[in-house]
């Protein structure tokens, strides 16, 4: 079994028109949800083996913030060109190429690819992921990633961070 978790960056800044797209910072909101998102993670007791994040500025810190939360280094975080606007050809390649004894691992990117790639592996139909959600695919794979396919995933986690808590987990039912 492989598990894939696919996360939207989260809530980015306009603030300053002057910056360049891939410079854009988090805003209050992304630099709180990006933790949050990764407690969430944590209390799941989720482990990965490797994290990939577009280089742009939201998206490699939502990554870190994240990675702080589930106790991966944030310094091994791969800077990946291709998650930043390449299409879901370029995130398929960089699924096929993963190292065969890695059975988790998270993509960080953008929408619109983020949301169309997620469509596209699992059969799931959302129109846009929100920012800083969080899409756990599961594979039936042994050894190689290789193997994944369109329509191969089953969505096994979907979670963003207004989705309404179970009754009984905040403490409130």
């Amino acid at each position: 079994m492989k598990t894939l978790y696919l996360v939207r960056h989260a809530k980015s800044s306009w603030d300053d028109i002057t910056l360049a797209d891939s410079d854009r910072p988090l805003n209050k909101r992304g630099l709180n949800n990006a933790p949050d998102m990764g407690q969430r993670l944590a209390r799941k007791g989720i482990q990965l083996d490797q994290i990939i994040s577009s280089p742009a500025l939201r998206a490699l810190t939502t990554a870190q913030l994240i990675a702080q939360q589930i106790d991966y280094d944030p310094q091994a975080i791969e800077h990946n060109q291709r998650l930043y606007f390449e299409g879901i050809p370029a995130m398929m390649d960089i699924i096929h190429r993963l190292e065969r004894g890695q059975t988790s691992v998270m993509i960080v990117g953008h929408n619109p690819d983020i949301t169309r790639l997620l469509n596209r592996l699992c059969g799931f139909q959302v129109s846009d992921m929100p920012t800083c959600a969080i899409a756990t695919i599961g594979f039936s794979l042994d050894n190689d990633w290789l193997d994944v396919a369109f329509g191969s995933g089953k969505l096994i986690d979907y979670d963003y961070p207004k989705k309404p808590k179970p009754s009984g987990l905040d403490g409130t039912g």
